[in-house]
């Protein structure tokens, strides 16, 4: 049976042969991880941050991966699938953001200290706090539909097609690791990471795995490889116990005080009477350790869970060695506003109607505003709005356009979405796409009417237009040219009904116009003359 715990397992044949060492591509890293003092080599001061316990933030972008048909589960929670659905993948990987986020915020809140591992060493005294000032931003989701990625199999697979600004940018992939097929025996990894890709590897929602991770990117190793770096607070975890069977078993570290000889029934424990005569070293409580880097459940817990002071600092060391430009600048307390738009694949196609653009995964968004433009042409602008972004669907055979749109506008739209945190501080993305073609069989939303006469007009227009119900009306009219904007009306609709109008253009230069009229939703587009 394949036991997920959320971190990542080591096949211990490789690591007893000492062959370990040969991936150090993913775990284990070969730089000089010499300590500097605190002195500040390139972007951030680290003294500092460690004082004043700010959080310096750090972009990801995270990728799910279904099969080549676009389907399947987007990841596992707990060890299990969950039913996620690929429109719930912006906002899972929000979550999980937050929740890494929040896994630090509460090490740090609770003042966590690193327990030591007596079996082997007695650790320093007394046991220091280190405040840990590493968060993330989510910069970007998508989803790939590639079989040979959605159940990964091996540490090489080729990834360097699905990266995305990875000089700016950690890659999270989120995908199902399956490296022993068939064989329910044999532990596998719930993750790695690829430190010379930026690069790191899940299939469990865990914010412990997920610091894990990118605690190996940031230079860290685990606690049982003792001699890959130079911490002297960081203390050996691992043992070799002699098994009942009379077997020597590495044990890199204790997952908690009760193993067991059958990970699937944890009423069975090495700690009770019957196995008195070769007793197990991790039913000592002085043997557990609570280091976020070991395999340990105390380690994935946040309320348990802490970071050695060198082990903080190291990482921070990297972080300003290395991955300057992955920085997201903020002076704000809740942290810098990131706008996030994504597409599903395959929506608006195979006769689905809707077709949805993604927004919820933008964050720290106190407000925001987003801008649709279709050929160029602004049809919709939602105004600054007060709360987070969410999802704006539309319906493929009209929309964001409605029936009175101009037969020969293009496809191509543009979405502008603006976000602004609590501080003032903005974030703007734009997302262009194609919208499919139109489905004949798509159902028609009820849609408001306009009639314009004269055309071409010299000085009054006359605007008749039908009213499917209570809503917001406006009527902008765009110079064809120039593209410059001027409202025309702005004002509440009470009911259904017909409304007319009439503009005075007698002061607009001659040429052609767009008169463009939203209601709600909706939008007609009507080309004018000027003469």
């Amino acid at each position: 049976m394949k036991i997920s715990t959320p971190f990542t397992m080591v096949v211990m044949t490789l690591f007893l042969n000492g062959l370990i060492a040969q991936n150090n591509d993913f775990c284990i890293d070969d730089i000089d991880y010499s300590l500097s003092d605190g002195v500040q080599l390139d972007c951030i001061d680290i003294n500092q941050l460690i004082e004043d316990c700010t959080p310096v933030y750090i972009r990801v972008n995270v990728t799910f991966f279904l099969d080549d048909d676009c389907r399947g589960e987007l990841a596992m929670d707990n060890g299990q699938t969950i039913d996620a659905s690929p429109e719930n993948a912006f906002k899972i990987a929000e979550d999980l953001i937050n929740s890494a986020n929040a896994f630090y915020e509460t090490v740090n809140d609770n003042g966590n200290t690193n327990w030591g591992n007596e079996y082997f060493l007695e650790p320093p005294e007394p046991a220091l706090f280190q405040c840990i000032p590493i968060r993330y931003v989510l910069s970007g989701v998508s989803i790939q539909c590639d079989s040979e990625w959605q159940s990964l199999n091996s540490y090489y697979n080729e990834y360097e097609d699905y990266l995305k600004n990875e000089t700016t940018e950690l890659n999270l992939f989120i995908t199902h690791l399956d490296f022993n097929p068939g064989d329910e025996d044999k532990n596998g990894p719930d993750g790695f990471a690829e430190k010379n890709a930026s690069l790191f590897v899940i299939e469990d929602l865990s914010p412990g795995l997920f610091n894990h991770e990118t605690g190996h990117l940031f230079s860290l190793n685990h606690p049982f490889s003792i001699g890959t770096y130079d911490c002297p607070d960081v203390w050996n975890t691992s043992f070799l116990w002699e098994n009942c069977d009379g077997d020597n078993e590495y044990i890199p570290s204790c997952w908690d005080d009760q193993p067991g000889p059958d990970p699937s029934n944890d009423e069975i424990s090495y700690c009770d009477p019957e196995y008195q005569d070769c007793p197990h070293p991790c039913c000592e409580w002085e043997n557990q350790t609570n280091n976020l880097m070991a395999y340990s459940s105390w380690g994935c817990n946040p309320e348990y869970s802490a970071l050695t002071p060198c082990q903080v600092e190291m990482m921070l060391e990297r972080i300003n060695s290395e991955f300057c430009d992955f920085i997201e600048e903020s002076d704000c307390n809740a942290g810098p506003p990131r706008a996030n738009i994504g597409l599903v694949p395959g929506d608006g196609q195979e006769g689905d109607c809707l077709y949805c653009v993604h927004m919820e995964a933008s964050m720290n968004d106190q407000y925001h505003e987003f801008k649709i433009t279709r050929g160029g042409l602004p049809v919709f602008q939602s105004g600054f709005v007060n709360g987070p972004a969410g999802i704006h669907c539309f319906n493929t055979s009209n929309a964001p356009l409605s029936n009175c749109t101009l037969e020969s506008l293009s496809n191509d739209i543009q979405i502008e979405l603006t976000v602004e945190n609590e501080c003032g501080e903005k974030h703007t993305q734009t997302l262009d796409f194609t919208l499919p073609d139109q489905e004949s069989d798509c159902t028609q939303q009820t849609a408001f009417s306009i009639q314009t006469s004269p055309n071409p007009v010299n000085n009054l227009l006359n605007i008749n237009l039908e009213i499917p119900g209570q809503g917001n009306l406006k009527i902008d009219l765009v110079n064809a040219m120039s593209m410059e904007n001027r409202n025309l009306i702005s004002k509440n609709i009470p009911s259904n009904g017909i409304i007319s109008e009439i503009i005075d253009l007698q002061h607009e230069k001659q040429g052609v116009y767009y008169l463009i009229s939203h209601f709600d939703d909706q939008t007609c587009i009507e080309q004018i003359i000027k003469q």
